[in-house]
């Protein structure tokens, strides 16, 4: 879950900003798919280091039963 995505400048010039198509769900996961693909390091926070009171607590897509592996 992308509550907080910290990139460099290098990341963002290789694969530009987060899809607009995907709006507050999934673009975090497409972003850093892309970024993967295109040879970019991905680290993890060992624990959470933010907050967003208005996001749904279930990644996926917005029809039930479709997970993140089926969204994208």
């Amino acid at each position: 879950d992308g509550r907080v995505v910290l990139l460099s400048r290098a990341v963002h010039e290789l694969v530009g900003d987060t899809d607009k198509v995907f709006g507050h769900r999934m673009g975090d996961y497409d972003h850093g798919f892309r970024a993967r693909r295109a040879g970019a390091p991905a680290f993890v926070a060992p624990s959470p280091v933010g907050v967003c009171a208005q996001a749904p607590d279930t990644p996926g897509s917005r029809e039930p039963g479709i997970g993140v592996r089926e969204a994208l």
